[in-house]
């Protein structure tokens, strides 16, 4: 079951079935304005490594192969460099091209947590 992941307050709420299934960790109080950036590339591309640099520590998994080891989406919200009263939530995802999981079941994963990690009738604008 997936694991809730809290700046405050805890919030329940109901879990999507492909989320269920899963480890991922789900942002449960997502706020309006919340930036939340979905780090995406293929297995071994570095998007972990992507995240500790840009953290400047190390908190994502880094895997020492092409074989992926990020399992399950994980978010790591910090304050927002320009506006503190917003998050900007980095998202590790899992790697696309990856003999572990299928790319379409990863894209349903992702649209599954950013459900999860939104409020009932927010809207996300969402950016490519």
């Amino acid at each position: 079951m997936g694991n809730k992941l809290s700046r405050g307050a805890k919030k329940s709420k109901p879990q999507d079935e492909v989320t269920s299934k899963s480890r991922d960790e789900l942002l449960s109080d997502a706020c309006e304005g919340d930036i939340i950036v979905l780090v995406m590339g293929t297995t071994g591309a570095g998007r972990s490594t992507l995240i500790n640099s840009y953290l400047n520590r190390d908190v994502a998994q880094v895997g020492n192969s092409l074989r992926s080891c990020t399992l399950a989406l994980k978010p790591f919200p910090i304050p927002c460099p320009q506006d503190i009263r917003r998050w900007l939530v980095l998202v590790d995802t899992l790697g696309f091209n990856s003999s572990d999981h299928d790319d379409t079941e990863i894209l349903r994963r992702m649209v599954a947590w950013l459900k999860s990690s939104s409020h009932p009738g927010e809207t996300c604008d969402y950016k490519i």
